[in-house]
């Protein structure tokens, strides 16, 4: 029996117990489109599992275009994508732990769960990696005196390293002694 015939068969149950004959003619196209209307429950929820991330980022990506300040609105996206993928996966873990202390076999139930559940975990940690990753380096380009002031600190102590690692390896403490060399000998 397929998925779809099953509410079919509930209503020429209903038709026929409220004494209304399934065979009249005008029932029979009426029940093909219902049969034609029924679709798995899964089917919707599949569709919405593709399309709903699709829309999350097409609106991302306008209101980015859209926004006057973008350093300020990828702050605000940024920190309101880290809190929900926090809530939301405490939630899940909180309702994960109830569901399986309710079970017959909680540490069996407990497994099964969270091999059920792994994916999200996974999908739910890497979306917020990337949200703390563009966090901070939004925080850290922006014009914010600290901010500015660890980039200028972090670009000495990076010219210095390569400096010091050049090929010539003459630093410039060897440069002053060459230039006053004349008056040490």
């Amino acid at each position: 029996m397929r998925l779809g015939e099953r509410p079919l068969l509930r209503i020429v149950v209903a038709l026929a117990q409220c004494g209304i004959d399934p065979g009249e003619p005008a029932l029979p196209p009426l029940l093909q489109l219902i049969d034609r209307q029924a679709k798995p429950p899964g089917q919707a929820f599949d569709r919405l599992t593709l399309v709903l991330p699709l829309i999350t980022i097409v609106l991302i990506a306008l209101s980015l275009w859209l926004s006057v300040n973008r350093r300020r609105t990828v702050l605000q996206l940024a920190v309101g994508v880290c809190l929900l993928m926090i809530v939301e996966r405490r939630v899940v873990i909180h309702e994960q732990g109830a569901m399986a202390s309710a079970a017959h076999n909680p540490q069996v139930a407990q497994s099964v769960l969270g091999d059920l559940l792994h994916g999200f975990f996974v999908l739910t940690g890497w979306v917020l990696g990337v949200a703390l990753a563009v966090l901070v380096i939004a925080v850290l380009s922006g014009p914010y005196r600290w901010a500015v002031a660890l980039r200028s600190q972090v670009t000495r102590t990076w010219r210095s390293i390569a400096a010091a690692s050049s090929g010539d390896r003459r630093g410039q403490v060897v440069t002053w002694m060459a230039s006053h060399a004349a008056g040490l000998q």
